[in-house]
């Protein structure tokens, strides 16, 4: 796995403007990605998971959005 920082463009807070820049750079093959992992807190709620590519094999966004879910719940609970 390779964290690829955004140096420039859009805030931090500017979610659309960040996925869309991860996007072209992607489409420009600027960044090689072969599985995305997202998740969206939700206030009082689980998080949503969306998961795409194929990390693992088969079932690799399967086990990586339950790892994801796992830490929510063991960090959510521990507040």
């Amino acid at each position: 796995m390779k964290v690829v920082p955004l140096h420039t463009g859009p805030t931090v807070t500017d979610i659309p403007g960040q996925l869309r820049q991860m996007a072209d750079r992607i489409e420009a093959n600027e960044v090689e990605a072969n599985s995305v992992l997202l998740i969206i807190p939700q206030t009082g709620d689980w998080p949503m998971i969306f998961g795409w590519g194929d990390h693992l094999g088969d079932h690799g966004n399967i086990a990586v959005c339950e790892m994801a879910k796992h830490w929510f719940v063991q960090n959510l609970a521990a507040r």
